[in-house]
């Protein structure tokens, strides 16, 4: 077998998850600003408070502007990640910052898992639905960073 023909396909392959990943990490982001809305739609002021474990000093503008913010912020990160292994996954170059991006959401990704495992303890239903998710999101991430990575070193190679 060629062994030109086998990085051929193996590149696109790469390439293909790139493109594919990047759509999930997209997906994920907004499952993100849906989830908030509804939480916002669903639950009183007083069962978010407890959720999050916040005190009644902080006023209520405050947590909707610290939430809003938080999610924006994540949403952002994971368009800018998503487009950003599209474009490679298309063939066009992208730098290292998006892949240095991708590594700290995926520690941000894995500390959520852990706080979703204590915070859900007592609801096992809950963890399961939430850690499902988490724990998907965080292996989209980390497929797509090895699949860039692979990719660069088999470009690299060649």
């Amino acid at each position: 077998m060629d062994t030109s023909m086998t990085r051929e396909a193996h590149s696109r392959r790469l390439m293909d998850n790139l493109v594919i990943v990047g759509g999930g990490v997209i997906a994920f982001g907004a499952w993100t600003l849906v989830k908030m809305v509804l939480l916002f739609v669903l639950q009183s002021e007083q069962a978010i408070r407890e959720m999050f474990q916040m005190e009644l000093e902080f006023s209520w503008p405050v947590v909707v502007l610290g939430l809003a913010i938080v999610t924006v912020v994540d949403l952002a990160l994971r368009l800018y990640i998503g487009l950003s292994a599209w474009a490679e996954g298309h063939g066009r170059h992208k730098g290292p910052v998006y892949l240095v991006v991708v590594a700290l959401t995926i520690l941000g990704t894995a500390m959520s898992v852990y706080i979703d495992v204590l915070t859900y303890l007592a609801s096992p239903l809950d963890m399961v639905v939430a850690l499902t998710i988490d724990v998907t999101s965080l292996a989209t991430l980390v497929l797509l960073l090895a699949s860039a990575i692979c990719l660069r070193r088999l470009s690299a190679t060649e």
